[in-house]
């Protein structure tokens, strides 16, 4: 088997940083596979995330101990392409052999190749979606002599690109993904 895909992909980003207080990251990246059907090929993938350096303020200038103190958020998504080429596809297989009728002295007749469609093949399959949001703060106390992250995140992934196992019986010789 010979299999050729291509990936191609575009990406934009903004940054803001205002005054070392409030900081901005927003990306979205656009993806598109060929491993996917013409109509599920692009992805759009977004984020942002935000900053405040609270030790930045006014209100702050008075606590000694603290050096760095920082606030996160977060939001974004990924894409994920892989799994076989032309999936969306089913392949034609030519090895099953058939019998036909029964000759004399042959119990089993003559046998001829026959055709099978050998896979299941999934005419929507579209990219594997990753969304993670977190929420966090950065913190450094006593000259920098002792630092503290604190991270609280949570992750969920959609249209998974698994294969799913059927059995013989069905009469596919690939698992569909």
């Amino acid at each position: 088997f010979y299999n050729k895909y291509t990936l191609q992909g575009y990406m934009a980003r903004l940054s803001y940083n205002y005054s070392t207080k409030y900081y901005l990251d927003a990306t979205v990246r656009y993806d598109g596979s060929s491993r996917f059907a013409p109509g599920y090929r692009w992805g759009t993938f977004p984020s942002f995330a935000l900053a405040w350096r609270m030790t930045a303020e006014n209100f702050m200038g008075g606590i000694s101990f603290i050096n760095d103190l920082k606030i996160r958020v977060g939001w974004g998504q990924l894409g994920n392409q892989e799994t076989k080429p032309f999936a969306y596809l089913s392949t034609v297989s030519l090895n099953p052999t058939i019998s036909q009728g029964s000759g004399l002295g042959d119990p089993y007749g003559s046998w001829y190749t026959g055709v099978s469609l050998p896979d299941f093949p999934t005419e929507d399959l579209t990219w594997e979606t990753t969304t993670t949001a977190n929420i966090g703060f950065d913190a450094l106390f006593w000259k920098n002599r002792f630092s503290l992250t604190v991270e609280y995140f949570d992750k969920l992934t959609e249209d998974i690109l698994q294969v799913v196992d059927l059995p013989s019986s069905v009469g596919n010789e690939t698992s569909p993904i």
